[in-house]
């Protein structure tokens, strides 16, 4: 019986790390994947998955050490936040990292944002399209306005800069019109914001208002992304009253 020839943990992971780097060559890569998990002390921790047909195919971890971090975020600027965390699909390039103790992991030097800006408008496109195959893209601008429009259903985020700044612009209006306003509140950025603009909408009953309004202030184009929601467009479109928006700058 020949002898059986043994090795040490830290021999194969010498060999694996040796393998790796040869195969790479300390080149660097561009990978797209989706955040299943994102942590940020002083550096940045991403746990990466894909998904094929519904199923997990591929995980590993990732980090973007801080000075890198620090020109990620200046080149996504407000972005940034949209961008780094769960649930996000992201384009980026980084380096193979096999570490004896810590295994193997990707070091992110660069995340590309024409990527999900492209996939911002590939969902605002799709809505669309949807809504002009339903006959609901024009629906709501021909539904007839009223000659005096004073009953307001106003939905947007209590307290902020664009709920004070309409309710300012109303209460000093050159005519001295006055304005009957009820709040829906809602949240008008961030992964909730969709399900409580439909709620808030929802909400409204129609008969008692003149119009619908729906306000937010500035920001990035992601952080209008709730706004593409299809299901959220159908209940503008069919609403029976005017649905007026001011949506950013």
């Amino acid at each position: 019986m020949s002898e059986r020839k043994v090795y040490t943990l830290s021999q194969i992971s010498t060999a694996i790390q040796r393998r790796i780097e040869e195969a790479t060559g300390g080149r660097s890569f561009w990978i797209k994947a989706e955040i299943a998990n994102y942590k940020r002390n002083k550096h940045a921790y991403l746990e990466l998955v894909e998904h094929r047909n519904g199923e997990k195919v591929a995980v590993m971890r990732a980090a973007i050490w801080n000075s890198t971090f620090e020109r990620i975020q200046m080149d996504l600027g407000q972005d940034s936040v949209n961008i780094l965390k769960a649930g996000v699909e992201i384009l980026f390039r980084c380096r193979t990292n096999y570490h004896l103790v810590y295994g193997l992991s990707l070091t992110i030097e660069e995340i590309d944002l024409s990527f999900n800006m492209g996939e911002l408008e590939r969902r605002k496109q799709a809505t669309i399209a949807a809504l002009k195959q339903e006959g609901l893209f024009d629906r709501n601008r021909f539904v007839a306005m009223p000659i005096v429009l004073q009953r307001i259903a106003l939905i947007t985020s209590e307290g902020s800069a664009a709920y004070t700044d309409f309710m300012k612009h109303l209460g000093e209006n050159e005519y001295r019109y006055r304005f009957h306003v009820h709040l829906y509140n809602s949240g008008v950025q961030g992964d909730a914001a969709a399900a409580q603009l439909r709620a808030a909408m929802a909400a409204i009953p129609f008969t008692g208002f003149d119009a619908v309004v729906i306000i937010r202030g500035g920001g990035s184009k992601l952080d209008l992304e709730p706004f593409n929601d299809l299901e959220l467009a159908r209940a503008i479109a069919n609403c029976p009253i005017p649905v007026l928006t001011g949506i950013g700058h």
